[in-house]
């Protein structure tokens, strides 16, 4: 085994995966979350064939539990069928002669556009590239054709640890695991996701088709384009609540920012989803008519990202040692079973400057270590899996969802007996 592995209980004995006619050998770990560890490994292929890949592998006491594999093995054939430049391929799932089970992910050297951003804004060239790259990645997946029940797939969390950006100047939408299908209905439901980048219908569990991605993206562009957070909160609830209810102020009231441009943002960003672009094609086509749009998008990220990563640094930057999945700031990840009260976040971001975002250290496959050092975090009741989180369609437990509804008519309820209080007590004064 490398040197560079540090033994846990998903990696002892681990020095070779095999996988039908394919063998995975371990290189290092680059980061672990609540259901699975991943390892940078070197895949082979017959005698010659070789090549660094990303291996997802499921903790022993997950793997151990049959409604547990059936619903893996589901959404990583829902992965499988995503081919696009824009997306993260997933090359393989499988298990081991040990019983580990296991996805294999084409290896990307670079970061995520979290650490990228890291509270700052990027030049609006860079930022309208990412997210014209992102919406092509989507559109595809979005349009799928891949039966007579289906009619594409919505991701369902679109945020800045789910956009990958290669040294090289790639952008690539990764985890589309949590994704699912449209029916011929055009619509599904279920709360999943990272709370500050759903959709207000998606915050407020009502059925969702693939505008809900438009607006997430929208607030990933907005975010980049002034580089602060669009929706925070002390809790889940809080920002859920700033979601569905809160008014969504113009980027150029943060910075300046022309015209063109932010009109596509606010229309991304539009509450009723009829009123958002009808597909993600024509979000694109309205960026690229933008008088920011980059002529040589590529090359823009690619110096962008040597100015903040020097080539000296890009190792250090791509392989944090020992990292930890944990909710970064207010990014709660909420899941259909979740109860909110209990998806509270890892510390808020009210300490961070100017309401700046406080990245979490990642590595370029969405491992978050923001919280992994403090007791105090918490998430949601039901742990998130190797993908993201479980689908409310099929998950046993979905019948006790607690939804964002129920929690809004509280504070509703609340904030009127408070206002009726403080009216009789004025005219008592008088």
């Amino acid at each position: 085994m490398n040197g560079h592995v540090v033994p846990s209980p998903a990696q002892e004995g681990l020095h070779e995966l095999l996988g039908g006619e394919r063998r995975y050998q371990v290189v290092r770990k680059l980061g672990q979350g609540g259901m699975a560890e991943v390892f940078l490994c070197t895949m082979f292929s017959g005698d010659e064939f070789r090549r660094p890949v990303a291996v997802k592998i499921v903790r022993d006491d997950f793997a151990k539990r049959p409604e547990f594999c059936e619903l893996f093995a589901q959404e990583a054939r829902f992965a499988a069928m995503l081919l696009h430049p824009n997306i993260v391929n997933v090359l393989d799932f499988s298990r081991d002669a040990q019983g580990r089970l296991f996805l294999v992910m084409e290896y990307i050297e670079g970061v995520d556009l979290w650490q990228l951003a890291a509270g700052r804004a990027l030049p609006p060239s860079v930022a309208i590239h990412i997210a014209a790259e992102v919406l092509h990645g989507l559109d595809y997946a979005h349009r799928l054709p891949h039966g007579s029940e289906v009619r594409g797939i919505v991701h369902r969390d679109v945020s800045p640890p789910n956009i990958l950006l290669s040294w090289l100047g790639a952008v690539k939408v990764a985890d589309f695991g949590i994704a699912k299908a449209i029916t011929t209905s055009g619509i599904l439901s279920g709360i999943k996701g990272k709370t500050s980048y759903m959709s207000p219908e998606q915050a407020d569990g009502k059925p969702i088709d693939a505008r809900s991605d438009l607006f997430s993206l929208g607030v990933v562009l907005w975010e980049m384009l002034t580089g602060r957070r669009l929706f925070q909160g002390q809790h889940a609830k809080a920002v859920l609540t700033r979601v569905i209810l809160g008014d969504v102020p113009r980027p150029s009231s943060v910075r300046p920012i022309a015209p063109d441009l932010e009109q596509v943002v606010m229309q991304l960003l539009a509450k009723d989803r009829d009123e958002r672009f009808p597909t993600a094609r024509a979000a694109r086509a309205a960026l690229a008519a933008c008088e920011d749009s980059p002529r040589n998008g590529p090359g823009e990220l690619v110096a962008y990202l040597a100015k903040r990563f020097p080539p000296s640094s890009q190792h250090a930057v791509r392989a944090p040692k020992g990292t930890k999945a944990a909710p970064g700031a207010e990014d709660t990840e909420v899941t259909a079973t979740a109860d909110l009260d209990e998806a509270e976040p890892a510390g808020t971001t009210e300490t961070a400057p100017e309401g700046e975002a406080r990245p979490p250290q990642t590595n370029a496959h969405g491992i978050e270590s923001s919280a992994a050092s403090d007791p105090n975090a918490r998430t949601s009741s039901f742990p998130a899996h190797a993908f993201g989180v479980l689908p409310a369609a099929v998950c046993p437990l979905s019948r006790h969802r607690v939804g964002p509804s129920r929690a809004l008519r509280a504070i509703a309820v609340s904030a009127l007996l408070a206002m009726a209080t403080l009216a009789l007590l004025l005219i008592a004064s008088r």
